[in-house]
């Protein structure tokens, strides 16, 4: 997805760190949906069709409860 300007700004303006970005301003990602990986096209697909812009953004593991963003 594109990170929406005014992230970008409030990043190279603040001299905040990427990793703190995405904890504080979520970088425009707005709503998620989680939903199982097989159904994942296809809810991709569905929600396109209806207007909005939907991105497979990632995949929930079992860990040890952190967030890591590559």
């Amino acid at each position: 997805w594109e990170h929406p300007a005014i992230c970008r700004l409030i990043k190279q303006k603040g001299g905040i760190a990427r990793e703190e970005m995405f904890k504080a301003f979520n970088m425009g990602i707005g709503m998620v949906l989680a939903v199982k990986q097989e159904d994942a096209d296809k809810t991709i697909k569905k929600t396109s069709s209806l207007g909005e812009k939907a991105f497979l953004i990632g995949e929930i593991v079992k860990g040890d409860r952190q967030v890591i963003v590559k």
